[in-house]
């Protein structure tokens, strides 16, 4: 075997894993892309690899995306699932799409992208807001909480749901700072939210357990006298 070639394969099972996972997706498509060059075609990359030939065409042709769309996908920002979505566009498009669809899921990435194959005279931007819009209405994200008595109460005085998702809104836009960890105890009660989707798809990359962390954002912004609390989610909320 060529040292070029045992050097791809060894990048190659260095950024894949079992549960299709990638330390950097671009470095796994970059090994397939340069090995089909050595092999000499697609379909002997897929039989050795036990690949489908289909996936290892895609994966070749994301290493050949512009710079900007590999370094999203390389930093986490763009999935590489969502990267074989914008193959079909022109290289001058990708860029744009890429943008507009870093940080939502696949599905929701896949509906603007063929959103916007559907409807090419709509701008990118115009793509993703009815898109999400719709979907918005037809799902709902519900988050189960359970609070203390004086805390509920709190947050129950005006609209409890504005409350807690301007206060997970506001956690975000300040970095996402350490959160105290939850208190538990009996007689908590229980406080059900509807949360936007793209809300709730930013609170999941922090954790998989969104009620949980909406209970811990909610404690850090409500465990300070009521003076503070006003100060931190604004008085508007709390009238």
């Amino acid at each position: 075997m060529k040292r070029t070639t045992r050097k791809n394969l060894a990048i190659f099972f260095a950024n894949y894993r079992k549960s299709n996972k990638f330390s950097d997706p671009i470095a796994y498509a970059e090994s397939v892309r340069n090995m089909i060059h050595e092999y000499g075609s697609a379909e002997r990359v897929a039989q050795d690899l036990e690949k489908g030939k289909e996936t290892i065409r895609a994966l070749a042709k994301v290493a050949d995306m512009p710079k900007e769309v590999k370094r999203l996908i390389s930093s986490g920002e763009l999935l590489l699932t969502v990267a074989f979505d914008l193959l079909p566009f022109e290289p001058s498009r990708q860029v744009g799409l890429s943008r507009t669809v870093t940080g939502l899921s696949f599905k929701d990435a896949r509906a603007v992208l063929r959103y916007v194959k559907s409807h090419p005279n709509e701008s990118a931007a115009a793509a993703r807001k009815i898109v999400l819009t719709e979907l918005e209405k037809h799902e709902m994200v519900l988050a189960v909480m359970r609070f203390p008595r004086d805390t509920y109460e709190i947050i129950t005085r005006a609209d409890p749901s504005k409350t807690i998702i301007d206060g997970a809104q506001r956690w975000l836009d300040e970095g996402a700072p350490t959160l105290p960890p939850l208190v538990s105890g009996r007689g908590r009660l229980r406080l059900i939210v509807r949360v936007p989707r793209e809300l709730h798809a930013r609170l999941r990359r922090n954790s998989r357990n969104v009620p949980n962390l909406l209970e811990r954002i909610v404690g850090y912004y409500f465990s300070e006298p009521r003076t503070s609390v006003r100060k931190k989610i604004g008085k508007a909320h709390m009238r």
